[in-house]
């Protein structure tokens, strides 16, 4: 498995979109449908 270095969320206007950053520079990215009012869960990422 392959491990992450970096996760990115962007503000699309109308949703959110996370792009995960692998080895080798391999870029997953997913578009998140998080409702504006709706309370976000902190994404936690460990450095090294």
């Amino acid at each position: 498995m392959p491990g992450v270095h970096s996760l990115d969320v962007q503000d699309m206007g109308s949703y959110q979109e996370l792009t995960a950053t692998f080895d080798k520079g391999y870029r997953y990215t997913v578009p998140l449908f998080i409702p504006k009012n709706s309370p976000v869960l902190p994404i936690k990422v460990k450095e090294g």
